[in-house]
């Protein structure tokens, strides 16, 4: 039997006082070292700020999270095709 049903208006959610908000951490050429060196490749500083920029990029795409990390890891192997591991 169709029906008109509306969709109810969303319950405004507000955090407790007093509670931390979750941001997405910040992008940034120190973050990405540290990455890098503990999975042991070697990348120089001016890569790293260039990865920064195109993450930064991508991220305010308006793309589907699967797209944007593809997007992310096609860069990565474009500038170092022995780092496809920092890509994952």
């Amino acid at each position: 039997m169709p029906g008109n049903f509306a969709r109810p208006a969303p319950i405004p959610v507000r955090p407790a006082p007093g509670a931390s908000v979750l941001q997405p951490p910040a992008v940034s050429a120190d973050r990405l070292a540290k990455m890098v060196e503990m999975l042991g490749l070697a990348w120089d500083g001016a890569a790293l700020a260039d990865l920064c920029t195109k993450i930064k990029g991508v991220g305010g795409a308006p793309l589907p999270a699967p797209f944007a990390a593809a997007a992310i890891a096609a860069h990565v192997v474009a500038m170092r095709p022995d780092s496809e591991l920092l890509a994952w």
